[in-house]
């Protein structure tokens, strides 16, 4: 890094990171916003629902993904962290979005 940035300077360094960024934001978003408006539900082996349902905000230029409906915490290990959930759906967007 110490090279490029003596070569090239930090400023333009800096303007090629911010044009990389936005691109690939522009080019994610172009992507997500041709997901469907989407429903899902899912009955766990213990009877507990999971619920999804997926849609592209036009405002916010964000996929809301919304568990409401899904089973309340449970006492076994059925339930997941915040975090595990959003690693899953991560996982599973850039697998449906990239892979397939």
């Amino acid at each position: 890094m110490e090279k490029i940035i003596s070569s090239y300077s930090l400023n333009t360094v800096n303007e090629y990171v911010s044009f990389i960024y936005k691109n690939c934001t522009e080019i994610i978003n172009k992507i997500i916003e041709k997901i469907p408006d989407s429903k899902f539900s899912c009955k766990l082996d213990n009877g507990s629902i999971i619920k999804l349902k997926m849609k592209f905000n036009t405002t916010s230029k964000k996929l809301d993904i919304n568990f409401s409906g899904s089973s309340r915490l449970l006492k076994d290990n059925f339930n997941t962290p915040k975090a595990v959930t959003k690693s899953v759906v991560i996982y599973f967007l850039i697998y449906h979005l990239f892979v397939e």
